[in-house]
């Protein structure tokens, strides 16, 4: 029922966030679109760059088929969740996913769908551009620096400067005295940012160059504050804070049930198998399970403490793990000749793949205020599209032209198979504990050895 009614109030904020955002954005839904229609190479991501370079750095960041195929693995994650596989593990029977497998799909949509529409028009907001932008790593170091030089001598956000110094506005005037002068706070300058542009106009020459530079910033920017900043800009702060609270304590509800059933698979699988209960009781067996919970909080706590850009982390870790570790939840659950062995070959194997993932992602990464460009780690080619390389100011490996869940997702079938087919089969005692003879339902419920099973 906690679940139910949490559900509930996500897609009811979620839907009420979505209309108000959409009547009091600049020129509406309908004027929004509209302008992402009316510019070129704005609108759809899925191009290649056009031949103007200051079109292409008005882009949003360019996706390949191949990576826009990539994100179809994805969805895998959401069946290994702690909390989704433990419900698919003590199911009775395959039948018991009927409705799951049907409205899950349905109500992921629900929810998503209006945030990652707001999320991609929002590249058609000047406004938020401009936010989004003040909350680059160039413009924090230049408002940090009060638009001079850095603990390096490097000037910082160059580009932004000798641009807002050559408009020679009122407006940009006024804003370059007063980060000279004054600490101003990067949503202060959004707005200000924003005011000098639209004082320019679309007419002026000196436009189109201090837009492609706003672009370009938003792009270094972390992107997973796009819609709070739509909701501090299109909303009132009252009604903001309340849609807000909401969301989040949706969020955090999941993130809840994910902790708890990892402790639950902590105690059970591991404590318990090992011979804890008997030795420390149940009193002791809880104590363990609730000093997982806090060790577990306390490193996701000294994670967020660096503020790393959330969806990165998720999607280069979380959900590409969480999503190589399917095959082995499909076999564990339907194959009868899968192993143990097999499985744990697999698990190490998505563990190693994300840990390379992530130091090839760190250690190659251009420095923040470098200009974008790709990073060729290894130069082999086939088809076109080199072997590892990472995307231009993103920093997102890419093999092959594809994201790495792709060879994660494939690597751990083909471990599980192979590992399984060389190693010693499953003895008839837990297949009959796991499966259930004489009928074409799998059972998922664990039954005594020996214990007399009923066909369907």
């Amino acid at each position: 029922m906690v679940n139910v009614f949490q559900t509930i109030l996500f897609l009811s904020f979620g839907a009420i966030a979505f209309t108000v955002i959409g009547r009091n954005m600049d020129g509406g839904f309908s004027g929004t679109v509209k302008s992402l229609m009316a510019t070129p190479g704005r609108a759809w991501p899925l191009q290649r760059l056009p031949s103007d370079p200051a079109m292409s750095r008005l882009m949003l960041s360019p996706m390949s088929y191949l990576e826009f195929f990539s994100y179809c693995f994805i969805p895998l994650s959401s069946i290994m969740f702690p909390h989704m596989s433990i419900m698919c593990l003590t199911a009775k029977k395959v039948t018991a996913f009927k409705k799951t497998v049907v409205l899950y799909p349905l109500c992921i949509m629900a929810i998503w769908l209006p945030s990652v529409y707001l999320g991609a028009i929002a590249n058609g907001q000047p406004r938020v551009n401009a936010a989004i932008a003040s909350k680059s790593p160039d413009v924090v170091k230049f408002l940090k620096y009060h638009g001079g030089a850095d603990d390096q001598g490097k000037p910082t956000a160059p580009i932004l400067g000798g641009l807002l110094k050559g408009t020679n506005t009122p407006e940009s005037n006024a804003l370059l005295a007063d980060v000279s002068t004054k600490d101003i706070s990067s949503n202060a300058f959004g707005e200000r940012l924003f005011g000098v542009v639209h004082a320019l106009g679309p007419k002026s020459p000196k436009y189109p160059p201090l837009v492609a530079e706003v672009g370009r910033l938003s792009k270094q920017a972390p992107g997973d504050s796009v819609l709070l900043e739509m909701l501090r800009l299109f909303v009132p702060a009252w009604l903001g804070g309340l849609l807000a609270a909401g969301i989040i304590s949706a969020v955090m509800g999941s993130d809840c049930h994910q902790i708890l059933a990892l402790s639950t698979m902590f105690t059970k699988d591991i404590f318990d198998y090992y011979g804890g209960r008997k030795r420390y009781g149940e009193k002791g067996t809880v104590f363990v399970g609730r000093l997982f919970i806090v060790v577990a909080n306390s490193i996701a706590f000294a994670v967020a403490w660096f503020k790393p850009d959330i969806f990165e982390l998720a999607i280069s870790w979380a959900f590409s793990g969480f999503a190589a570790l399917a095959p082995v939840m499909l076999a564990a659950l339907f194959w009868r000749r899968s192993t143990k062995w097999g499985a744990l070959v697999s698990v190490l194997f998505v563990t190693a793949g994300i840990l390379t993932t992530g130091y090839l992602e760190h250690h190659y990464r251009l420095p923040a205020g470098t200009k974008p460009t790709e990073v060729v780690i290894n130069g082999l080619t086939i088809l076109g599209h080199k072997f590892l390389s990472l995307s231009p100011g993103g920093g997102k490996l890419f093999i092959f032209g594809f994201m790495p869940v792709v060879f994660m997702v494939l690597g751990s079938a083909l471990c599980m198979i192979v590992v399984s087919l060389l190693t010693t089969p499953p003895s008839e005692a837990t297949l009959r504990k796991y499966f259930t003879p004489g009928t074409a339902d799998v059972p998922s419920a664990p039954a005594r050895v020996g214990q007399p099973t009923i066909a369907a």
